[in-house]
């Protein structure tokens, strides 16, 4: 039966011995959600031959790289539903285990391998079926494609988690987190799509983490494959996981602020040393969403925290032998002594040179 399934010539020779290449048939692919399934998957195709053997005209099945796979001539989608509800219930008494049943689209014996296709590509938008047993209509599953306004506004939403998340956060990083998953359980990504992005927000994490904390982190990325494919439960296990670090990240002074102020006393110098500087090249944020979480956490904007920080070591300096223009080349002024002594008497009242004769007396 998989040469049928994946030929539609095969489906020709196969079924028209007992069909008419005018009749109808469907396709219902059914998976068991169990660690055990490869076991299981017998037991099922057993129960459901058992329910469909005098329920239709024609019927056959197998079980194709992994799964339950029944061709069956069509009949009204409300009795097709019902009959396979009954098996599930009766599958999930005997087993315990949850099943997911995709029922094809009706077609013709030629048309049969392309809606096999079409059903197996369900599977892709597990995370939409909930780990309960379901009965899932492929043209209700596919009716709510992702449409180019979704993946914008996903994109988005998954950029400011990350600017929030990165900036350890903690007031928005919830918020943020529960939008995203939000619009991705309004709208069908694939199990890839949802995966990629999920370890992305976990590397992001890892960027501001200890040793420790990555290798745990790293242990938790490599697990996110066998979360229950629920977007629901993706959710709490990617909230769990984020927040443990962004508590621990928290706990003092906001994290990146703390890396800001660290990055800038070693470059001070750097005459180049800016705020879209540090938000593009070392932190890789936005750098207005950086900027209003320095200026939240200390009380002024980059900008004049780091005039500021210049001129506290400037002042420094100016009790050394260092000449004027050699303070203003090491705190980030370069050549120009000149807008360096303004700036300076601006914050101090005096030029540096007569800030140097009031030191010494």
């Amino acid at each position: 039966m998989r040469e049928l399934l994946l030929n539609s010539a095969s489906f020709d020779h196969g079924l028209l011995k007992t069909a008419s290449r005018n009749e109808k048939f469907r396709i219902i692919c059914s998976e068991i959600l169990s660690k055990d399934a490869h076991t299981e998957r017998r037991k099922l195709k057993q129960l459901m031959d058992k329910q469909f053997a005098d329920s239709t005209s024609f019927y056959a099945s197998a079980i194709v790289s992994g799964k339950v796979i029944v061709v069956i001539s069509d009949c009204p989608e409300q009795h097709l539903q019902g009959v396979i509800r009954t098996s599930n219930k009766e599958w999930e008494v005997q087993v315990e285990s949850a099943v997911i049943s995709v029922i094809s689209q009706v077609s013709r014996i030629e048309r049969l391998a392309i809606e096999y296709n079409k059903v197996l590509e369900a599977f892709s938008y597990r995370f939409y079926m909930n780990s309960k047993s379901r009965v899932i209509l492929y043209h209700e599953l596919t009716s709510a494609a992702v449409t180019k306004f979704d993946q914008q506004q996903v994109i988005w939403e998954y950029e400011n988690m990350i600017e929030v998340v990165r900036a350890m956060d903690i007031n928005n990083v919830k918020r943020a987190m529960h939008k995203f998953f939000h619009v991705l359980s309004t709208s069908k990504f694939s199990d890839r799509f949802i995966l990629m992005k999920c370890k992305s927000l976990l590397w992001s994490v890892s960027f501001r983490s200890s040793h420790d904390e990555k290798e745990e982190l790293l242990t938790t990325i490599n697990g996110i494959d066998a979360i229950e494919r629920d977007v629901m439960k993706v959710e709490e296990y990617m909230m769990e996981h984020v927040m443990k670090v962004v508590r621990e990240n928290s706990l003092t002074k906001n994290h990146l602020v703390r890396e800001i102020i660290a990055y800038t006393e070693q470059h001070l110098q750097d005459q180049s040393l800016s705020l879209l500087r540090v938000a593009k090249e070392v932190f890789f944020m936005n750098p207005d969403y950086l900027g209003k979480v320095f200026k939240r956490e200390m009380g002024m904007n980059y900008t004049n925290y780091l005039m500021e920080r210049r001129m506290e070591m400037a002042m420094e300096y100016m009790n050394t032998d260092r000449k004027v223009f050699e303070v203003a080349e090491e705190v980030g002024f370069g050549n120009n002594p000149r807008y360096f002594s303004q700036i300076f008497k601006r914050y101090t009242g005096s030029t540096p040179t007569e800030y140097k004769k009031e030191e010494r007396v």
